[in-house]
Formats: structure tokens, C-alpha cells, sequence
């Protein structure tokens, strides 16, 4: 199976994402959306959300899979996950909004 490579922005939003979740005193190596899928946080479900039209349904449980290899054993802290992840997806949708705006008016044309 060839493995879809990621873009620039991926790939800079991802490190954002490990940063973040590295202040929150956790592992540098795991992203919050992995952290969130691991714990089964209540915000995983804000973060799917927002990466649906990014990334597709159940990003939290693919960034999971993704890291499969790290170790768990030291994750953040919850309410600073928590805090940081909205902030952070709340951003994203403000910057996507014209297109998801865009993508709910073509799918109700057809």
C-alpha cells in the first residue's frame, strides 16, 4: 500500500500539534489528537470535527494509529490538552470557514 505523503502544512500543523502537547508536559513525539484518541477525551470529538474536511473522518484515531510505536506512559496534562486543542481548532475552523461554507453549498447544489 503506498502511504500518502504529506504536505508542507501538514507536516508544520502536526510539529505545532507535538509542540503543544510536549507544554502540556507531555511525550514531544505524540500529537494532541493521538493524546485525545488514547485517553478517549471528550475534545477528540471537536478535533474530528475539525479535521473532517482536512483529513477525513476519525483523524483522532488515525493520528493514533499513526504513533502506535510511541510510548504512552507519559501524557499531558487534561485540562491543559483540552485547553490548547480548542484554541487550536477553534483557529482552524475561523480559517476555513469560507471553505466549508464553499463545500456545504456545492453539496447542497447537487
Amino acid at each position: 500500500m503506498t502511504k500518502k505523503r504529506k504536505s508542507s502544512v501538514e507536516n508544520v500543523g502536526a510539529a505545532f500539534s507535538q509542540f503543544l502537547h510536549s507544554l502540556t508536559d507531555g511525550d514531544s513525539d505524540i500529537s494532541m489528537s493521538a493524546a485525545s484518541h488514547h485517553r478517549n477525551l471528550k475534545i477528540k470529538r471537536y478535533i474530528d470535527w475539525t479535521f473532517r474536511y482536512i483529513d477525513g473522518e476519525d483523524h483522532c484515531e488515525r493520528s493514533y494509529d499513526r504513533d502506535l510505536g510511541e510510548n504512552y506512559e507519559r501524557l499531558g496534562n487534561v485540562y491543559a490538552i483540552t485547553i490548547f486543542a480548542f484554541t487550536f481548532c477553534t483557529v482552524i475552523n475561523f480559517l476555513h470557514l469560507p471553505r466549508v461554507i464553499w463545500i456545504s453549498i456545492s453539496r447542497s447544489i447537487k
